[in-house]
């Protein structure tokens, strides 16, 4: 299999388990301030967790607890400062191969979903715990009063045909808890070799480690006791059939979860923090980043800004002071993939503290986005609509407290030119005298003298002799000379008459 082929297979694969990777977000952390689906959705967000995070996460805790962040900006410098001072104390530490060691013995556990475990009281069986109680009772009083009358033996052979029959089925319809158990008893032994890190520039974490480790520390030894799912050792086999020791540390287990489910959330975020920390070290160790600077005005400014979705991505330098700014350009030439430029990296810096950038300069912002919005079938929703809707939201938030970073991308493209045009010409000079820096992406060069407070740039090809078609993706500033739509149809070879029409048409 060659690399390209394996890479998409592992893309594929974290893409399958997203839902895995949102549990924690929407279950506990999701708030009004949280980037919205659509937003997020626009930006590929998804893509840039899952392709450029993943690969450095070491376990389940920190998949979760990264991309809960990664959909809750900070917005103030106090909370973004201290997130940074954290990954700076695992650059200036020699800790962080101690680290990476007991992570990766936690490791993930695949496509099962740890927060089930979490947030989920563990499944109970009246049944099975009287039946439990009568086998370890019958066991005994077999063994006691053995040498009284040895045909009380036959309590032995009542435990061992009556409570495998109930406990069995409980446990093969229980296996998924089972596994986040044994996962769970993995979570605690690290917390243990966390707990034993001397480390003074982690000490606050460490201790609260120490404090919490104490209340689950029988969770590895009793998870023994439950075997592996499918495939029990003899010795556990013949223990719980006589004692009914599997439901016991099962029960018991289930009481230490729900005695102290605050303390375990606790810990998830912990350890969870951990891994996402040493995972955004290690992406700004193998790629060029900077740490972003945040200001009080409300400037946007940034220099050699790229797409990190991109290999080899063009980088391209802007600063919007004032205004907002309108960006025209060919088919094809970048203005997409630099409009997500910009989005990804202003989420970036305010949720793992780096820009994929030499320089980033710019305010706390919100960010909304209006990119790539479909027909909604299933809702009755045409495209038109789901854009109206996205852009309504920009609207009723342009004038919060925080300045909002809006980007639209061809603004109103589902419906008539001559509407649109002038709909969005509008809805440009609104937002302009708004708390908000608006960029947006038009074919409609008539826009362009519709509007006041708007900076111009554009992105344009090259025609080659051979009449083919070269991009530089260099953002420069001014408006677009030129379009390639037709010449995009003749590189395609579209009939000749279809050309020609088309050429005669414009000319009128």
């Amino acid at each position: 299999m060659d690399e390209y082929t394996k890479a998409l297979l592992e893309l594929e694969e974290l893409h399958e388990r997203k839902s895995i990777f949102t549990s924690y977000f929407l279950k506990m952390s999701k708030k009004e301030s949280s980037i919205d689906e659509g937003t997020f959705k626009d930006l590929m967000m998804d893509n840039v967790y899952l392709k450029l995070f993943c690969p450095y996460l070491r376990t389940s805790l920190g998949e979760q607890i990264l991309y809960s962040n990664i959909r809750n900006p900070l917005t103030n410098k106090e909370d973004l400062e201290k997130r940074r001072n954290k990954i700076s104390k695992l650059k200036s530490s020699n800790m962080k191969n101690r680290f990476t060691k007991i992570l990766d013995n936690i490791g993930t556990i695949g496509y099962y979903n740890f927060t089930d475990i979490v947030f989920n009281k563990p499944k109970r069986s009246t049944t099975v715990s009287i039946m439990s109680k009568i086998s370890l009772i019958c066991t005994i009083l077999a063994v006691a009063l053995y040498f009284v009358n040895p045909f009380l033996l036959f309590l032995i052979a009542f435990s061992v045909i009556s409570y495998p029959i109930f406990s069995g089925k409980f446990f093969d319809d229980n296996t998924d808890n089972i596994v986040l158990i044994k996962y769970l008893a993995k979570v605690i032994s690290g917390a243990e070799d966390l707990a034993n890190v001397n480390a003074p520039e982690f000490a606050d974490d460490i201790k609260r480690i120490q404090e919490i480790h104490k209340k689950f520390s029988l969770i590895p030894f009793l998870s023994k006791w439950l075997g592996t799912p499918n495939k029990q050792s003899a010795i556990v086999i013949t223990l719980d059939t006589l004692f009914g020791t599997r439901y016991f540390a099962y029960n018991i287990i289930a009481n230490i979860l729900e005695r102290n489910n605050k303390e375990l959330i606790e810990l998830v975020e912990i350890i969870g923090e951990l891994d996402s920390n040493l995972a955004i070290y290690e992406i700004e160790e193998n790629n060029y980043v900077c740490s972003p600077t945040f200001t009080d005005n409300k400037i946007f400014s940034c220099e050699d800004l790229y797409n990190p979705l991109i290999e080899n991505c063009v980088s391209n330098s802007l600063t919007i002071k004032d205004h907002g700014l309108i960006l025209t350009g060919s088919n094809m030439a970048g203005k997409s993939t630099f409009l997500r430029s910009i989005g990804i990296n202003v989420i970036l810096s305010q949720t793992v503290g780096i820009a994929f950038a030499k320089k980033y300069e710019a305010p706390i912002l919100n960010i909304l986005t209006s990119i790539s919005r479909n027909d909604n079938m299933l809702a009755g929703k045409s495209y038109y609509l789901e854009e109206a809707q996205a852009v309504q939201t920009i609207v009723q938030n342009c004038n919060n407290e925080l300045p909002i970073l809006c980007i639209i991308d061809e603004i109103f493209k589902g419906t008539n030119p001559t509407e649109r045009v002038a709909a969005a010409a509008s809805i440009c000079n609104y937002l302009s005298k708004s708390n908000c820096i608006p960029i947006v992406a038009t074919h409609d060069m008539e826009l362009t003298s519709m509007v006041k407070n708007y900076s111009f740039y554009y992105f344009s090809e090259t025609i080659n002799k051979d009449k083919s078609m070269t991009f530089d993706y260099k953002l420069k500033k001014g408006l677009c000379p030129s379009s390639n739509a037709v010449k995009i149809l003749e590189i395609l070879n579209y009939p000749k008459e279809i050309i020609d029409d088309t050429y005669k048409r414009l000319k009128r």
